[in-house]
């Protein structure tokens, strides 16, 4: 078999399974023994679903739960995030896939940037965005430059910004509040304590 023979078969395998995913199907995965650009393909798409999975599996225990601790589902708390445009500053796929699942359960309206260059222009396009989640480390610009853009350069000091980082040094949540931030997450990220931040932010 070609080359050319195998990857028709490779792109043809990865559309049905991300029809499969589209529909809900989590158990979908591609071969994890190809090689080159299709291995690693296979294994981006795999640790996507694999994470999806694991956080519809979370949405679902969240819905089952009426106990007290379970605040994030209750229809309060879901209105107020229904209809939200929420803007997503991140450059890792997997991060904005992860959220994105997460947010358009809660039905609410995602876009997204992996730079600040696109940040910006979005935010210059769409004067409707609720709510902003700022990672920091940033091909070109670095989220503390994008934020001080935000409210210095744009005037916009009432966005609520959440900056949701891997870096967890001395005084970082300090820093990034500095630069323009309204609140301060640290990754890996409780998707109830991002939710109930996001609720706290908007109710407003």
């Amino acid at each position: 078999m070609t080359n050319q023979q195998t990857d028709k078969i490779y792109l043809k395998l990865l559309l049905q399974s991300m029809k499969a995913l589209e529909q809900g199907d989590f158990s979908v995965r591609l071969p994890t023994d190809l090689s080159g650009i299709a291995g690693e393909i296979a294994d981006t798409f795999n640790t996507i679903v694999t994470q999806v999975a694991n956080m519809s599996d979370e949405l679902t225990q969240i819905k089952a739960s009426d106990t007290p601790k379970k605040t994030v589902e209750s229809p309060k708390s879901s209105s107020l995030l229904s209809g939200k445009k929420v803007l997503i500053v991140d450059d890792d796929v997997r991060t904005l896939f992860a959220y994105r699942s997460l947010f358009e359960a809660y039905k609410m309206d995602v876009i997204h940037a992996e730079n600040g260059d696109t940040c910006l222009n979005l935010l210059y396009k769409n004067d409707d965005i609720d709510i902003i989640l700022m990672d920091i480390m940033l091909p070109g610009l670095s989220g503390y430059d994008i934020m001080s853009k935000i409210r210095k350069d744009f005037n916009l000091y009432k966005i609520p910004i959440i900056v949701i980082t891997a870096k967890s040094m001395e005084g970082e949540r300090e820093r990034c509040l500095k630069a323009g931030g309204s609140e301060y997450l640290s990754k890996p990220v409780n998707n109830e304590e991002l939710i109930s931040m996001l609720n706290r932010f908007l109710q407003v």
